[in-house]
C-alpha cells in the first residue's frame, strides 16, 4: 500500500463518518497482505477481514501473521477450508465462493463462520435441505 492508497483510504472514512456518523464504524476494509494491516488501522477502521487469496505464506505464516492484528474476519478459497484450516484459525473464517446450502452445511463442519455467494435466493420460493 502506497501513501496515496493510505491518503485515499484516510478521505474515504472521514466522508463515511460524516456521512453516516458512528454508522460509518460499520464499514469492512479487506486487505489482501498484513503489511496493509496498520493502514487500514491508521486510517480509522476497526473492521478488517484479511484475505488470503493473494498471501503467498504457509499454514504456519498465516498463523504468525494473525497475532498481530485483532480481525474480524480471514477469508480463504475453498481449498484451504477443505484442507481444514478453517477450525485451526483464532477468528471468523468465510469462505469464497457457496452456492448451495448443501456446500454451505459442508463448510460450517469445517468450521466456516460466513460465506460469500453469487446467489440470492427469491424470498417467494421455499427452499429445502435438499435443494442441493
Amino acid at each position: 500500500m502506497n501513501q496515496a492508497d493510505l491518503d485515499g483510504l484516510y478521505e474515504l472514512y472521514a466522508t463515511w463518518c460524516v456521512r453516516l456518523g458512528e454508522s460509518g464504524k460499520q464499514v469492512i476494509v479487506q486487505i489482501y497482505q498484513p503489511s496493509e494491516y496498520g493502514a487500514a488501522r491508521a486510517a480509522g477502521f476497526e473492521t478488517i477481514i484479511w484475505t488470503l487469496y493473494r498471501y503467498p505464506g504457509e499454514e504456519a505464516d498465516i498463523l504468525r501473521e494473525l497475532e498481530g492484528m485483532s480481525l474480524f474476519a480471514v477469508t480463504m478459497p475453498r481449498h484451504l477450508a477443505l484442507q481444514g484450516l478453517a477450525k485451526r484459525l483464532p477468528v471468523n473464517v468465510y469462505v469464497h465462493t457457496v452456492n448451495t446450502q448443501r456446500e454451505w452445511a459442508m463448510f460450517q463442519a469445517l468450521g466456516v463462520s460466513g460465506l460469500y455467494t453469487d446467489w440470492l435466493p427469491d424470498p417467494n420460493i421455499e427452499v429445502s435441505d435438499e435443494s442441493g
